[in-house]
């Protein structure tokens, strides 16, 4: 055997299943350290701006039980209450401790680890499961991330968890886990409104698993039963505020620029009276102007400028997950960053093709997930490299499936090679 065909056979057997427990053990008490390590060590002020200071802004109104929205005694409906109400539910039980958020943050991130192996495991073997655990516990936004007071903390382990129950609904009809989906989508709606079209497209997945459309439309009441009872106390609040019943004013104006009408908040108004307002003419002319790439017929009427700024948004957000400019100014320290995201990209492609054609449950659930990231940030909002950091941990599941497939391929090829050296 040659060198190459040792490593490969030793590292795919250390993965044998009476190593599994060992090995997921490690990793979540490594990834529980790095976070631990990233959040003690990181200045408390560490980008602490804008967003991060929305949210704590909203968390201490929570708490005070004062109008919620983003100008004080002003209610609005602008940010989701999801991520404020952790805050807050944080700070009730520890004197307002942002170092307790951020502890509660770094548990998540092993949350996330752990779910990640669930989904792994599930959608196609433990040997799966774990490499893409392992690539999310030493990835280096993921260890930081944590220190952050931002949303993808808590969003991403919802996302995971919706996926799971989703994998777990369309292999066989189960009443908890259709319910477990519908929670799981409406908690992860409350803390990022990102999720807001998705349900549209469920049908898909259950389509293409194979499901009996009776087992289907049970699964898609009761999911649609749990979110309305989860989203229901939000809704209420936003028609005895607001007259109208809508989830954030942000989603409404995507309902309006979809179908033309609808309820439009007088902050969304500015937006459509001035859509270029907060972005420079720089980034307006790279990525497009908001609501320029739903309008498809610019295709036609401007081919080159459509297709240039479309690329632009899908290289921005699949390519830079954390944006370079949180990178020092080092070309091969960038051109590395980037290398790396291309290869696991490049090996969640070969992952994601070889589920499609063996028409495997779980690729078309996560496929579904993935696309529908993807299409949101090409064409109803902008490609922010941040949004994308939730669905990351399906990238490595993909990428850890086509890894390992590949492995397997060239260990199968020097085997054969040396049979036939043999004969």
């Amino acid at each position: 055997m040659t060198t190459l065909h040792k490593r490969l056979s030793l590292c795919l057997g250390w993965f044998k299943d009476e190593n599994h427990t060992r090995i997921l053990l490690g990793l979540l008490v490594a990834a529980l350290l790095l976070r631990l390590a990233a959040v003690l060590i990181i200045p408390m002020d560490y980008r602490f701006r804008q967003d991060a200071v929305r949210y704590t802004s909203l968390a201490q109104q929570l708490l005070n039980q004062e109008p919620y929205g983003l100008e004080p005694g002003v209610p609005d409906a602008l940010v989701p209450p999801g991520y404020p109400l952790f805050i807050a539910g944080i700070w009730a039980l520890t004197w307002q401790s942002l170092m307790a958020v951020r502890l509660a943050q770094a548990l998540l991130g092993v949350i996330a680890v752990w779910m990640t192996f669930l989904i792994g495991r599930e959608s196609f073997s433990s040997r799966v499961g774990l490499l893409g655990a392992f690539i999310l516990a030493v990835y280096p936004v993921w260890i930081i991330w944590p220190a952050l007071f931002l949303t993808e903390a808590l969003f991403t382990v919802l996302v995971l968890a919706f996926a799971l129950y989703l994998v777990r609904s369309t292999r066989a009809y189960s009443a908890k886990h259709a319910v477990g989906c519908g929670v799981a989508f409406s908690l992860a709606l409350l803390t990022r409104e990102a999720l807001y079209g998705l349900p549209v497209v469920l049908p898909f997945a259950c389509w293409w698993a194979r499901r009996l459309w009776r087992d289907t439309w049970r699964c898609l009441l009761l999911f649609a039963v749990a979110v309305l009872l989860v989203l229901s106390p939000w809704l209420i609040r936003n028609y005895i505020t607001f007259g109208h019943v809508f989830f954030t004013e942000g989603s409404a104006y995507t309902q309006y620029r979809v179908l033309g009408s609808g309820y439009l908040s007088p902050h969304m108004q500015e937006v459509v009276n001035n859509p270029s307002a907060g972005k420079s003419p720089e980034y307006n002319e790279r990525y497009g102007l908001t609501g320029d790439m739903v309008r498809v017929k610019r295709l036609f009427t401007e081919p080159t400028t459509y297709l240039r700024q479309l690329g632009n948004r899908l290289v921005e957000y699949w390519l830079h997950p954390n944006g370079l400019e949180s990178l020092p100014d080092n070309l091969a320290i960038r051109g590395t960053y980037v290398a790396l995201h291309v290869i696991l990209v490049i090996l969640a492609c070969v992952g994601i093709v070889s589920g499609l054609k063996r028409r495997e449950a779980a690729t078309g659930s996560l496929v579904l997930l993935l696309g529908y990231a993807t299409g949101l940030a090409l064409f109803f909002g902008p490609p922010n490299p941040r949004y994308n950091l939730p669905f990351l941990p399906f990238v490595f599941s993909f990428a850890a499936s086509g890894a390992l497939r590949l492995a397997r391929g060239l260990v199968h090829g020097f085997r054969n090679r040396a049979r036939r050296s043999a004969g």
